[in-house]
């Protein structure tokens, strides 16, 4: 392609991302149309395709794109230091047309749903003002149920139920067999929750997880390919609330608060233990930080005391796991995530995945 015929192009889908953002944005009903009537089949046609490989296709994509960016990259200067001056003018042409392709992209497979309907609208959940009596206990149920799920675990490892146990955790099955028990623990959810409902891909763990851990990334949801991806190398309870946490992106929720309370509600729609416990954790961690920033520390320092020794163990692993890959990477990382999600209306960045809170007591009420 010429370089003026690239322009044109990069103009045409720059508009047509434009527009498609400013309709999301400031027109009513056009997101939750988008979200209910063409996104999931979208996932059916994308998201079907890239389930077929075996491997994370978004991952192989990134190491390919770079690849090609630095190779086009050396051949352009090599060709303009070889009195071809004009070749840098047709490369910037090509850059801009390939960020505009993705720019498109992305609003199509992600950027409109994060002005879509909350799942509290959707599924009914009165979103009011919380007392900290409320989250005091609220804090004291996801403890007593961690408790049970502990031994729930217990009981199954003694058994000698699981299978293919990692790093000697016999409580816990291995991430490949929760990716399909993800799926299932979402269709089941959606058997009560009509939006999670529909096809599901897998999820997949990326190969380079190293990489995750020192950016802090537990997963990650691909709009390129509509792959739900996440980190094997984090301590394993954290496994099944992050696989169901990223399945939620393909069900059109993603803002990070509506994510992992469906998580939540995911975990525990599941036949699995080991999944309850995992979504409990989530809740549970976010729960105790609202109560401590709340300035009921005694509270705090009460409930954490009741917790059951597994589970202190399993907290105080992961942070030892995370704090090992403090420093710049990790810095950036969370800088960039703060920024993106703020630029899709979360305007508290990465604040907005502790909003959980207030879907969780809405559930509480409405359950009562």
């Amino acid at each position: 392609m010429r370089e003026r015929k690239k322009w044109a192009v990069t103009g045409i889908l720059l508009a047509a991302a434009l527009t498609l953002q400013v309709l999301a944005r400031y027109t009513k009903g056009f997101a939750d149309w988008y979200g209910t009537g063409i996104y999931p089949r979208m996932v059916f046609v994308v998201g079907g395709f890239f389930s077929v490989f075996p491997f994370s296709a978004a991952e192989l994509g990134v190491y390919l794109f770079l690849a090609w960016i630095a190779l086009y990259t050396a051949a352009a200067v090599i060709l303009a230091y070889r009195h071809r001056p004009g070749i840098l003018k047709n490369y910037c042409a090509s850059l801009a047309l390939t960020a505009s392709a993705l720019l498109l992209i992305f609003t199509l497979f992600c950027g409109i749903n994060y002005h879509s309907v909350c799942f509290s609208e959707n599924e009914g959940f009165s979103m009011e003002r919380s007392s900290k009596e409320e989250l005091r206990e609220l804090s004291v149920f996801l403890a007593e149920e961690i408790n049970r799920c502990d031994m729930a675990l217990a009981e199954r490892a003694n058994r000698g139920d699981t299978a293919l146990p990692m790093e000697g955790d016999l409580r816990f099955t291995s991430p490949d067999m929760m990716e399909q028990q993800a799926v299932l623990a979402i269709k089941e959810a959606g058997k009560t929750y009509e939006s999670l409902s529909g096809f599901t891909p897998e999820p997949k763990a990326v190969w380079q997880s190293r990489l995750l851990s020192k950016l802090k990334i537990m997963g990650i949801y691909s709009p390129f390919t509509m792959e739900a991806n996440y980190n094997r190398d984090m301590p394993l309870f954290n496994v099944p609330s992050t696989l169901c946490h990223e399945l939620s992106h393909l069900k059109g929720y993603m803002r990070e608060d509506e994510a992992n309370f469906v998580a939540w509600l995911a975990c525990m729609a599941s036949d699995q233990p080991q999944f309850a416990y995992s979504g409990h954790m989530l809740a549970f961690s976010h729960a105790m930080d609202a109560l401590w920033n709340a300035g009921e520390r005694d509270a705090y320092r009460e409930i954490y005391a009741g917790l059951c020794r597994n589970a202190k163990e399993d907290l105080q692993a992961d942070s030892t796991f995370w704090h090992q890959y403090d420093g710049k990477a990790a810095e950036v990382s969370q800088t960039v995530n703060n920024t993106y999600l703020k630029l899709n209306s979360q305007d508290d960045g990465v604040k907005s995945y502790g909003r959980m809170v207030d879907l969780l007591l809405a559930y509480r009420r409405s359950v009562r």
